[in-house]
C-alpha cells in the first residue's frame, strides 16, 4: 500500500509541469464576448471567417476555460478536417495583434483583435493593395486560405491613384444580372450553368502584418467577370484590371 501511494505521489509530481502548462494556456471568455489571454491581454471580436482572412500556418495557443470539446470537424464545401478547438495565432504576427478562435459546434472560425489597438476600417477604401488569388490555390491549403507569401509579395494593384481608379471603375459598372452575364439556366445544385467561383480579390491594410478582406470573384465562362464588394453588391469586373490584380502570382 505504501509503495502504491509512493508511486502515485511520484506520478503526480511528474505531471505537475504538464498540468501547470495546460492551466497557463487557458484563455478566459468574458460576459461581453471579449477574450483574455493568459498574460492578461484582452481581445475584442473583429469578424467571422469569410469577412476577413489571415494567411499561412497557424499555431494553437490554448483553449477557452471551460470548453471541454477536443476536436471539431469543419465541413466546408471544399474540404472536411478536424482541428483542436481553442485559440490560434497566425504566421507573420509575432505581436499577436489578431487571434483566431475555433469554437465548439461552429463551422466558422472567429477573429479577435487586441483591445488596445485602435478600431480598424475594413472597407475596401481603406485597403492599400488588392490582389486576386484563384480558388485552386486557396483550396489547396490546409486551412482553406492562401500562403503567407501573398502577404509580403507586394503584387497586385497598389498606390493611392490606382486603387481609387480601380474602385471607382468597378463601382460604376452594372450588376452581372443587369449586364446579362447570367444565362439563367440553373444546374441541379442551384447554380448557373455558365459561371463558377473564380477566386478572391484580397484587400490588404497598412501596418497589419497578416490581415486581409476577401472580395469574391465570379467567372462567366472566362468571358466576363464580376466582384462582390463589402456592400454585398456585385459589380461587373472590367477585364482590364485582371493583369494588374494577378501580378503577384
Amino acid at each position: 500500500m505504501k509503495k502504491l501511494l509512493l508511486l502515485l505521489l511520484v506520478l503526480s509530481l511528474a505531471l505537475l509541469p504538464v498540468i501547470y502548462k495546460n492551466e497557463k494556456t487557458k484563455f478566459t471568455l468574458l460576459d461581453n464576448g471579449n477574450i483574455v489571454a493568459p498574460d492578461g491581454t484582452e481581445y475584442v471580436p473583429l469578424a467571422n471567417e469569410g469577412l476577413i482572412a489571415m494567411f499561412g500556418s497557424r499555431t494553437h495557443l490554448g483553449k477557452i476555460r471551460g470548453e471541454l470539446h477536443t476536436f471539431y470537424s469543419l465541413r466546408h464545401k471544399y474540404y472536411i478536417g478536424s482541428w483542436d478547438i481553442g485559440i490560434y495565432s497566425c504566421e507573420g504576427d509575432p505581436e499577436l495583434r489578431t487571434l483566431i478562435r475555433n469554437r465548439p459546434d461552429s463551422e466558422w472560425f472567429a477573429y479577435y483583435r487586441k483591445a488596445s489597438l485602435p478600431p480598424i476600417d475594413l472597407s475596401p477604401d481603406n485597403c492599400v493593395r488588392f490582389e486576386l488569388i484563384g480558388y485552386k490555390e486557396i483550396h489547396s491549403g490546409e486551412w482553406y486560405q492562401p500562403g503567407f507569401e501573398h502577404m509580403i509579395c507586394n503584387g497586385g494593384i497598389k498606390g493611392q491613384d490606382d486603387i481609387k481608379a480601380f474602385l471607382a471603375d468597378v463601382r460604376s459598372q452594372k450588376s452581372p444580372e443587369e449586364a446579362g452575364l447570367y444565362d439563367l439556366v440553373r444546374k441541379p445544385d442551384g447554380g448557373f450553368e455558365n459561371c463558377y467561383g473564380y477566386g478572391e480579390v484580397y484587400g490588404y491594410f497598412a501596418d497589419e502584418p497578416n490581415l486581409a478582406v476577401p472580395f469574391s470573384v465570379t467567372s462567366y465562362n472566362d468571358k466576363a467577370y464580376s466582384i462582390v464588394l463589402s456592400d454585398d453588391k456585385s459589380y461587373v469586373l472590367p477585364e482590364k484590371w485582371l493583369p494588374m490584380l494577378m501580378a503577384g502570382e
